[in-house]
C-alpha cells in the first residue's frame, strides 16, 4: 500500500481541484442566466465562490491555502462577502497572526473543523455497487438527476435560484464531470458528481431525498465514483465532509482516512464586531 506524505503541495492540488469543481457550476449558472450571479474568485493563496441568493455554505465560501495577501482577503470579505453569514475554510498552515486578526475584526470566528478524506487511488479497492447505478449520458435522464439533486439538497426551494436549478443540464459538459444515478429497481434514489481535475478525483456533490435514506444510495454512488475515478486513472481520491457525520463514515467505509483538518470561519451575529 502506497503511503500518502502530506505536503503543502499535496493540498494546494486537492483545493484547487475542489475550486475547479465549484468555479465550472458558478460559469455554467452565469451562462444560462446571461450574466455574472456566481461569483469566481482567485488570488495568491485563496479563491472565492459565492451565489448571493443561495444561503448554502457550499455556494458561499473562501477556500485559503496557503500564506496570502491579508489585504486582499479582506476587500473580498468588505466587497461582495458583505454583511451577509459566510463560510472561509483555512488549509493548515495558512492561518496566522496577522489573518486571524483581520478575520476577527469583521466578526468572524472558528467554528468547527471539516475532515478533508484523500487516499492513493491504487489504495481503494473497486468493488462493485450493491445498488445500479447509471453514468448519465443521456439528455432526458438528467431531469431525474435534478429532481434527485434538488429533493436531497438541504436548500430551501425559495432560495434555489431557476438559473441554478437549471445549469444542472450543463454541467454534463463541462470538463472532468461525471454525473451519477442509484437506482432501487426503476426508483432513483440517490445521485452524485465525480469530478476529475489534474490527476485528482474529487467526490464532489451528493444528495438522497430525506425519504429514500438508508436504502444504500449513498453508499452505491460513493463505489461507483470511485470506480469511475479508478478508470480514469486519477491519483488521488479526496472528499470533504463534516465531523464525525454519516458522510464521512462511509467515505472511510469506501477506504478514505482524514488526512487533516481545515478550520472553518463563520460570521455569525451573535459575534462583536471590534473597530478595525
Amino acid at each position: 500500500m502506497k503511503r500518502l506524505h502530506l505536503d503543502s503541495s499535496i493540498i494546494c492540488r486537492l483545493d484547487a481541484a475542489e475550486h475547479a469543481f465549484f468555479g465550472g457550476i458558478a460559469r455554467a449558472t452565469n451562462q444560462i442566466a446571461g450574466s455574472d450571479v456566481c461569483s469566481v474568485i482567485e488570488k495568491r493563496g485563496f479563491r472565492a465562490y459565492f451565489a448571493p441568493t443561495v444561503s448554502d455554505p457550499l455556494f458561499n465560501r473562501m477556500l485559503i491555502s496557503t500564506e496570502c495577501d491579508v489585504s486582499e482577503v479582506g476587500a473580498v470579505l468588505d466587497g461582495q462577502f458583505g454583511e451577509a453569514q459566510r463560510h472561509i475554510e483555512i488549509s493548515p498552515g495558512a492561518l496566522n497572526e496577522e489573518l486571524g486578526a483581520a478575520l476577527s475584526a469583521r466578526g468572524y470566528a472558528q467554528t468547527q473543523f471539516l475532515p478533508i478524506l484523500v487516499n492513493y487511488t491504487e489504495n481503494v479497492s473497486e468493488e462493485e455497487p450493491k445498488l445500479d447505478v447509471k453514468l448519465l449520458t443521456e439528455q432526458d435522464e438528467l431531469s431525474t438527476f435534478k429532481k434527485v439533486l434538488v429533493a436531497g439538497w438541504t436548500i430551501p426551494p425559495a432560495e434555489l435560484s431557476e438559473t441554478l436549478a437549471a445549469s444542472v443540464e450543463e454541467w454534463m459538459k463541462l470538463p472532468g464531470f461525471s454525473l451519477v444515478l442509484a437506482l432501487e429497481g426503476d426508483e432513483a434514489v440517490s445521485c452524485g458528481i465525480l469530478h476529475c481535475f489534474d490527476g485528482i478525483a474529487f467526490l464532489a456533490v451528493s444528495a438522497t431525498p430525506p425519504q429514500c435514506r438508508g436504502r444504500g444510495g449513498q453508499s452505491a454512488i460513493d463505489r461507483a465514483r470511485v470506480n469511475a475515478a479508478k478508470q480514469a486513472n486519477a491519483e488521488l481520491i479526496f472528499s470533504r465532509t463534516y465531523f464525525a457525520s454519516i458522510s464521512q463514515r462511509n467515505k472511510e467505509k469506501l477506504g478514505l482516512n482524514v488526512a487533516y483538518m481545515r478550520a472553518e470561519w463563520t460570521k455569525l451575529p451573535g459575534i462583536p464586531r471590534p473597530r478595525l
